[in-house]
């Protein structure tokens, strides 16, 4: 008896032929496998008990890193008898769609050969196997074969060649596979670009990386190539030297990541749980947010006006081999300056590094595509994603159901990803970035490129964001010359708040009508102002606009951001008018500090000049566009109890804000809505309610609490009434405000003590990461319903 087997999934750059291969050894199967462009495929022959045994044995017991999705048995029909199995070389097909295994940490074998000082790769600090080492970041085509990647033009050596070829070697078609005679090697430079270092043997590794920890216990901040690209690292327990990494990374206050050395280290620093320390030991390795210890060592810039630490454990050799000659845990952080883009080569790190780190770690392996570290977080027991990225990407998302046709989704401005939608996937890209970059820009552009190559999808429709002003959207109407069959392409405009909420719906597999609560930064309505407050009630092809925050006017517009004292301005301005200018801002009373009897010392800080511009936009409504956001409220409240009324990065004045909860308050401020068609919630009890507090010197973490407390209840209620009014009973919470814990957490219970079903992120962000996914969704039902 013959048979053929189709096998699709994550089935190339792990080992899969090789397993295959001894599966049929031990049944006596003859026949081959190979891989092609879209998976494998596999042509057995053998008794009918023995070939059920061989299939069912792959189904349930193949690989650890192999994700089977589909087997299609058919009978083999060529007039062929095969004598023995064998691999065969893998075949390029027209039609190429074969899942990419994402970059893998390494594995235990590895990591015992590599510190044997008996073994040939011993301290090798690119040492891998089918089980382990890059892959997604070194690709550039299918079949995943050595001439694909980034290893083409390193030739193997003997040993590595007869490793390679041999089929019980766990190296079999280990396409990255390399040692010290034939593979990339690192290098040491001083940030004046000389070479310090090129370590070839494994006992000049080991005085290599010793070198590196002297440095580093010297006060000195490294740059380090990775998988995905260059970590910024130094002692996470010198102050000097963090305070020091941030003043040239220009990153004033935003956290820094820790790597620890193991687990028991990590447990130094954070609290950790059993389901965070499986986070933290899986596969993927991503950056953990973990609660500080009270007695951790780390320094006080690390992770600044937060309770939390970002935590991971070391994936590459690379860090293992540091590690032995470093005892505390690391600052790693991407090697950028402020947003742009991490880099990646090795002539940018020279160039573009220099004036960042004292000493620059080169590697020889080219990488293809940048990857950021994944950042997640636990919620319950559940995964919470804030960055999904390396260690995860390209896997997809399955979808209940397919495409009707290939769809690229553009993504937004913030946290940028791209999506491409084929049959029932969705391929999320790796983590882009801010699109206000150049280099950003050229990014995007180039995980476009890519992944429409890699998965062979040509797209038929562009999905997009509706602010005209995007970068992401411009291109859509406007490419480069190498995309220019996009403009005949139909192109589909996506609200953003419905992209949020239909992302969570994907991401926990739900379809038909929900209440989606969507409440983030900024968003472009179809009305021309920035919605950011919203609760819908939506599918998967339209929205309705039930309820929404208060809109109020950002004086400066993007300028009310970065300095959210201009909000709170607005918002007192709002409430209070010209009585509140006349009052508290006459030229006399300003020089008179009698400004101090309404709001917190923290304003004076704040430009006379420039805060009489914004009162004058504010009164002749110029450059001040309207804006719904809840992320400009937490903002307003953030300033006006002067906590901050200055942000160094995004979302900084909500964070800091969570972080000062008085968890023992239960009292709240009051939101009101309106009786309209859709309803305003009205927040202008909560600022006069903000403004007695801080006269009567009320603490600012009470303060906290009984803002975020209104908020949830006055969500609450809303969603109640609507599941009342329409017996929709599923609730759907998205956008950047729920990576708040305190918010998340109390208003999902809220909504469940009433009845509710409530839907949150898990596999994709729900900050602007998961955009592109539910862009892609709504546009392919858009296009279908026409």
């Amino acid at each position: 008896m013959k048979i053929k087997l189709k096998i699709t999934g994550i089935v190339q750059g792990i080992g899969f032929r090789p397993f295959v291969y001894n599966c049929a050894l031990s049944l006596g199967i003859t026949g081959y496998v190979t891989n092609t462009s879209k998976g494998v495929v596999i042509a057995a022959s053998g008794s009918p008990e023995n070939l059920r045994q061989f299939k069912n044995h792959i189904t349930h017991h193949p690989p650890s890193h192999a994700v089977i999705d589909t087997i299609t048995e058919t009978e083999y029909t060529e007039n062929e008898e095969f004598e023995s199995f064998s691999i065969l070389q893998s075949r390029m097909e027209e039609i190429k769609f074969t899942r990419i295994s994402p970059d893998l940490m390494v594995c235990e074998e590895c990591l015992s050969e590599v510190l044997d000082p008996k073994n040939r790769r011993y301290y090798y600090p690119y040492i891998n196997c089918t089980q382990c080492g890059p892959r997604y970041t070194i690709i550039g085509d299918v079949p995943y074969d050595r001439p694909f990647t980034t290893m083409a033009h390193f030739m193997m050596c003997d040993e590595c060649q007869w490793e390679y070829k041999s089929i019980t070697n766990r190296r079999f078609h280990a396409q990255p596979n390399a040692c010290h005679i034939c593979g990339p090697h690192l290098s040491l430079y001083d940030n004046g670009g000389t070479c310090l270092s090129s370590p070839r043997t494994g006992d000049e590794y080991s005085k290599f990386f010793l070198q590196v920890a002297r440095l580093l216990g010297e006060g000195n901040i490294v740059a380090m190539k990775g998988l995905g690209g260059f970590h910024l690292m130094c002692d996470p327990e010198n102050e000097q030297a963090v305070s020091l990494l941030r003043r040239r990374k220009y990153r004033e206050y935003k956290p820094f990541a820790v790597m620890t050395k193991n687990i028991l280290q990590a447990q130094l620093y954070g609290f950790v749980n059993a389901d965070e320390e499986k986070h933290l030991l899986s596969g993927e390795r991503p950056i953990v947010l973990l609660k500080k210890k009270p007695s951790s060592s780390l320094a006080a810039s690390v992770a600044p006006s937060t309770s939390v630490v970002g935590i991971m454990l070391p994936y590459t050799p690379v860090h293992h081999l540091l590690f032995e000659h470093w005892e505390k845990p690391l600052i790693m952080t991407s090697a950028n300056i402020s947003d742009e883009p991490i880099v990646y080569s090795n002539d940018d790190a020279l160039s573009r590094l220099n004036n960042i780190a004292d000493y620059i770690i080169t590697g020889d392996r080219d990488i293809l595509i940048r990857c950021d570290d994944s950042v997640t977080r636990v919620v319950g027991e559940k995964n919470y994603m804030l960055r999904r990225s390396r260690g995860i990407v390209p896997s997809p998302i399955f979808l209940k159901r397919a495409f009707s046709q290939n769809i690229l989704a553009l993504g937004p401005f913030q946290k940028n990803t791209i999506c491409l939608g084929k049959a029932d996937q969705a391929i999320l890209s790796h983590h882009i970035g801010d699109l206000d970059d150049l280099r950003t820009g050229e990014s995007f552009i180039q995980a476009i490129r890519h992944l429409t190559h890699i998965f062979d999808c040509r797209p038929r429709v562009i999905a997009h964001d509706l602010h005209p002003d995007y970068l992401s959207t411009k291109f859509a109407f406007d490419p480069p010359e190498e995309f220019l069959f996009f403009k005949a392409l139909k192109k589909v405009g996506i609200q953003h708040h419905h992209a949020h909420i239909v992302s969570c719906m994907a991401d926990n597999n739900i379809s038909g009508k929900v209440i989606g609560v969507a409440m983030d930064g900024t968003g472009y309505g179809p009305d021309n102002t920035i919605w950011g407050g919203e609760i819908f009630l939506a599918d998967e092809r339209d929205y309705e606009r039930v309820a929404h925050l208060q809109p109020v006017p950002m004086p400066g517009s993007e300028a009310a951001i970065k300095k959210p004292w201009r909000m709170a301005l607005s918002c007192l301005y709002h409430v209070y008018g010209e009585a509140w200018q006349s009052n508290a801002w006459r030229r006399n009373a300003w020089r008179r500090n009698a400004w101090r009897s309404h709001l917190p010392r923290e304003w004076e800080e704040v430009d006379e000049k420039e805060l009489r511009v914004a009162l004058y936009q504010l009164k002749n409504k110029i450059n001040a566009p309207l804006t719904s956001s809840c992320g400009r409220l937490f903002d307003s409240i953030a300033a006006l109890c002067g906590l901050r009324t200055t942000a160094f990065y995004e979302g900084q004045p909500a964070i800091e804000l969570e972080q000062i909860i008085d968890p023992e308050t239960s009292s709240a401020y009051e939101f009101d809505v309106s009786e309209t068609h859709p309803a305003v919630i009205s927040w202008d009890k909560v600022i006069t309610g903000v403004l007695h507090d801080v006269r009567k010197h009320t603490d600012k973490g009470i303060i906290a609490a009984r803002f975020h407390n209104g908020l949830i209840d006055i969500i609450h209620r809303v969603c109640v009434g609507m599941a009342k009014q329409t017996h929709c009973k599923d609730v759907v919470l998205s956008g950047g405000c729920f990576m708040n814990m305190y918010l998340l957490e109390r208003l999902s219970k809220a909504l469940v003590s009433s009845g509710l079903s409530v839907y949150i992120h898990s596999r994709v962000p729900c900050n602007d990461g998961g955009i592109s996914l539910g862009q892609a969704i709504i546009a392919d039902a858009i296009v279908k319903g026409e």
